[in-house]
């Protein structure tokens, strides 16, 4: 089963890579998205040498919403993404 969820975040990473989408966002407290998966598209992207941005949210859950220095730093990242590759 892990080696089918691994495939299928590689598979997930590959189309987010192709289409410049690289920035992700992992709650401390998820419950919904292991660890394991997380790690399995971090890995992906690592092996096949794509930059990407990781952006961990340590006391939010699945949502996101509790932390405002790691929202702060996601909005940049993203306005940063969308000057260069979209131009405003």
């Amino acid at each position: 089963m892990q080696q089918i969820i691994a495939f299928v975040m590689a598979v997930i990473a590959f189309f987010q890579g192709l289409f410049g989408i690289r920035k992700l966002c992992y709650g401390g407290k998820e419950v919904l998205v292991l660890t394991d998966q997380r790690d399995a598209i971090v890995n992906a992207y690592r092996n096949a040498g794509a930059a990407y941005t990781l952006i961990e949210y340590p006391n939010s859950y699945h949502g996101l919403e509790s932390d405002p220095d790691s929202e702060a730093l996601f909005r940049q990242t993203l306005k940063q993404y969308f000057t260069t590759y979209v131009g405003y």
